[in-house]
C-alpha cells in the first residue's frame, strides 16, 4: 500500500539532489500536481517546485559549557548586574554609546556639510553640534 499524506521524515543523512534537470526534492515533500493545467503549465509547475527550498528552522549554536574557562577572567561574574562587584547595568549602555559616538566621528565631514545646507532641520544641526562637542571637534 502506498504511503499517503502526513509528515515523511527524510533519511539520516538526507539524500543529496542532482543538478539542474536531474534535481529532485530531498525533504520528503511530495511534488504537487495541478488539477487542470494548460499546455506546458504542469511541466513548469513541477520545475518551480523542484527548485524551491523548503523552509527550515534556523540552527542554534550549543551554549558554552559551565565548566569551560572564562573568556573574561578579569571581569566579575556580576558585571552588568544591579548587585555585586563590577560595573552596574548602566555601564554596559554607556560603554556601547561611547564606542558608537567615537565611530560616528568618521562621518563628521559629511554630516557638517549636510548641516550647513539651508534646508537642514534645526534638530539635525543640534545633533551634529553635540557629536562635535562629544568628540572634541568644536
Amino acid at each position: 500500500m502506498a504511503e499517503q499524506g502526513g509528515y515523511r521524515a527524510p533519511a539520516n543523512p538526507a539524500p543529496v539532489s542532482g543538478p539542474g534537470a536531474l534535481s529532485q526534492r530531498t525533504d520528503g515533500q511530495p511534488a504537487m500536481q495541478l488539477p487542470n493545467p494548460a499546455y506546458g503549465e504542469q511541466q513548469e509547475f513541477q520545475a518551480i517546485q523542484q527548485g524551491a527550498p523548503m523552509m527550515q528552522e534556523p540552527g542554534m549554536a550549543p551554549p558554552p559549557s559551565l565548566l569551560a574557562p572564562s573568556d573574561r577572567p578579569d571581569e566579575p561574574v556580576s558585571a552588568g548586574a544591579a548587585l555585586g562587584p563590577g560595573p552596574g547595568p548602566g555601564s554596559l549602555r554607556r560603554e556601547e554609546a561611547m564606542k558608537d559616538m567615537s565611530s560616528i566621528g568618521t562621518y563628521m565631514p559629511m554630516m557638517e556639510r549636510m548641516a550647513q545646507r539651508p534646508d537642514a532641520p534645526r534638530s539635525f544641526r543640534a545633533l551634529v553640534s553635540y557629536i562635535k562637542a562629544f568628540n572634541g571637534n568644536s
